[in-house]
């Protein structure tokens, strides 16, 4: 289960980070097994389609390795749900609207 959150930056960009433990009998945390989670990392690639008009963000996901593959396999980003671009003149986050897949619990 989740027990802790923290602001991560890295590769410029801030990760909201977790912290894991093993749920017990009661509600309680197994002593010595929590561990924050390792970030997954990112090369991105961005570029505007000006036949379509659009802002186009892909991603190649490595992660933990120092060296990226070699395949250039980038996938599809979606804005406000897999990323938001933080500006000069926005630059708040707004985390009060937080959702989990189904079958999932936040607390």
């Amino acid at each position: 289960v989740v027990t802790g959150l923290q602001f991560f930056d890295q590769d410029y960009m801030v990760h909201i980070q977790i912290k894991q433990g093993k749920l017990e009998a009661e509600g309680n945390i197994k002593a010595g097994s929590e561990e924050w989670k390792p970030l997954e990392r990112f090369k991105f690639e961005y570029w505007t389609s000006s036949s379509k008009g659009i802002e186009v963000f892909k991603r190649d996901r490595y992660a933990n390795e120092d060296i990226p593959p070699t395949g250039e396999q980038f996938e599809d980003m979606t804005y406000g749900t897999d990323f938001a671009v933080m500006q000069w003149h926005q630059r708040q986050i707004n985390i009060d609207d937080i959702y989990a897949p189904h079958g999932k619990v936040i607390t």
